[in-house]
């Protein structure tokens, strides 16, 4: 979609994005397994400004992605490194990542878009500002 001077916007872009993303990451709770109830439910966007998007979900939804949290050990001591989030098969809790990994593609998705977007503005005013300007290269 582009405004009236014919560059894109962005804000429908970021909108379109983060509509597909929240679907995304739905269907990975379908797909993967996980309980369908009040995470699925919890999964939206806010705000269109390219500078700050926000997704929201419930906290456990973190958890179920790093494979931690009911079954592990109160006052565990071991390992604090978030890499190894879930190697510890305690309570065989596994990760379940329907967040971390697609969402990072998308980030990559988006900036790859936004790229070409902000490219074809900038040749677009580059192209404004010369109309009619007479260059002499002699």
């Amino acid at each position: 979609m582009t405004q009236q001077t014919g560059q894109p916007d962005i804000n429908v872009t970021i909108q379109a994005w983060a509509d597909i993303v929240v679907n995304i990451l739905r269907e990975n709770i379908v797909k993967m397994g996980i309980h369908r109830g009040s995470l699925f439910d919890s999964i939206r966007h806010a705000g269109s400004d390219p500078q700050k998007i926000e997704f929201i979900f419930l906290l456990y939804g973190i958890y179920v992605d790093a494979g931690v949290g009911k079954g592990m050990k109160g006052g565990f001591q071991g390992w604090s490194e978030p890499d190894l989030f879930g190697e510890l098969k305690m309570g065989g809790r596994q990760r379940k990542q329907w967040f971390s990994k697609s969402f990072y593609w998308q980030v990559i998705k988006l900036k790859d878009i936004l790229s070409e977007k902000y490219g074809l503005m900038y040749i677009q005013t580059i192209k404004e500002s010369v109309r009619g300007v007479k260059v002499d290269f002699e």
